[in-house]
This record gives structure tokens, sequence and C-alpha cells, in this order.
């Protein structure tokens, strides 16, 4: 037995509602995303940009999607192409 292995086997499912499921990676997302919203919201109002009605949420998108680019780079594709 070894005491410092870490067995990672969570269950992906937090909520199943018949047919619909709600996983922790799904639910993170839609947290990073409102998060995000609110945060580009308060900047705009602190800058005094005009807001249009879609600015904030597309920053929003935009930096989510690529922060998950990069993080996905750095953490996965570097380790495969460090490894050949």
């Amino acid at each position: 037995m070894n005491l410092l292995a870490v067995y990672w086997d969570v269950d992906p499912v937090i909520v199943s509602l018949g047919k619909i499921q709600i996983r922790y990676y799904s639910l993170f997302f839609i947290i990073a995303f409102t998060i995000g919203y609110y945060l580009f919201k308060y900047f705009f109002k602190r800058e005094q940009v005009r807001l249009n009605s879609g600015s904030p949420a597309l920053y929003t998108y935009h930096w989510n999607a690529g922060g998950e680019h990069v993080w996905d780079t750095v953490c996965f594709t570097s380790r495969i192409i460090t490894d050949t």
C-alpha cells in the first residue's frame, strides 16, 4: 500500500435530473463566465466606457476561451511535446 499515491476516482456528475446531468467542469465554466461578465461590466463602468448590449459578454467569452486554450496548451500539450 502506497500512502503517497492519489487515486482520482471522482464521479464527474454532481446532479442528475433524469437525462440532464450537471457535471463539475460545466459548472466551473458557468461560474467563470458569470464572474468574468460582472468583472468586465465593473471595469467598463469604472473606465467610463460606453456599454453596448453585448460588450461585456463578448470580452468575457474571448478571455475565458483564450485562458482555457492557454491552460490546455501549457498543462497537456507541452507534456506531450517533451515526452516524445
